[in-house]
């Protein structure tokens, strides 16, 4: 236990679980994505993924999840904030001039902004969960089908729809998810790196394709919010009725 506290807490292995839990997080980002694309097929095909999130293995999947999220998040956030600033408390003094580096360093915008774009994230996070979880801001509303049953399904593709008519929303999350490419442009490669998956011969072909992947991604998330905003009707029609069960459901 002891080696693995002194382990944890060193520079490096900071760094090695920032990477690792980054690694993780990116997996995550993919299948939420993945998840969050059922959004092109309807109404029906969203309310059943979100459907099948709440009640796999007999409910039991969400807390599990949510749990591990939870520590995923929460760690990476930690380790990455305490890493850096341990990095800035060893300077004997900052650098005058802050320009890219080359070579073999690959610093950009994106690297020397990780710690600012990680905390916008972050907090970004603390209000999507607010409000696509747990419907804070907007009203309460379950499919038709399912309202007065012992296991009433909250209709989230209406409240997708209605906070990317909220012009406010619709704004923070187009900015954010640019900046989660800025943010992933870096870790991706980074987060290899520090795992030692990176041979000299691959590094700057697996610096090309996680800056790829970051804004895939990016733009996966970025084109959501412009459909619904663009092509579905703010009005509905929709399959469903409020609720009062709210978030206690």
């Amino acid at each position: 236990m002891n080696t693995f506290v002194s382990f944890y807490w060193s520079t490096v292995g900071r760094k090695f679980w920032t990477a690792l839990t980054g690694i993780c997080l990116v997996g995550f980002v993919i299948v939420h994505l993945v998840g969050n694309l059922t959004l092109f097929l309807g109404n029906q095909a969203m309310n059943d993924y979100a459907y099948f999130l709440e009640t796999a293995l007999h409910g039991g999947l969400r807390p599990f999840g949510e749990l591990a999220l939870l520590v995923l998040f929460g760690g990476h956030a930690f380790t990455a904030l305490s890493a850096t600033l341990q990095n800035r408390r060893g300077r004997i003094q900052a650098y005058a001039v802050s320009r890219p580096a080359g070579g073999r360093s690959h610093q950009t915008l994106s690297s020397r902004t990780m710690a600012v774009t990680g905390l916008i994230l972050l907090t970004f996070l603390v209000l999507h969960v607010a409000q696509f979880r747990f419907g804070v801001g907007f009203e309460w509303h379950v499919t038709a089908e399912s309202a007065g049953t012992a296991h009433p399904v909250r209709d989230v593709y209406r409240t997708v729809v209605e906070a990317f008519h909220t012009p406010l929303w619709m704004g923070i999350y187009l900015f954010v998810m640019v900046l989660l490419g800025y943010h992933l442009r870096h870790g991706i490669w980074s987060a290899f790196q520090t795992l030692g998956t990176i041979t000299t011969p691959l590094r700057r072909t697996l610096f090309i394709l996680g800056a790829v992947l970051a804004v895939l991604l990016a733009l996966g998330f970025l084109v959501l919010p412009i459909y619904v905003f663009s092509m579905v009707d703010p009005a509905g029609p929709f399959q469903s009725v409020p609720s009062a069960l709210g978030g206690a459901r």
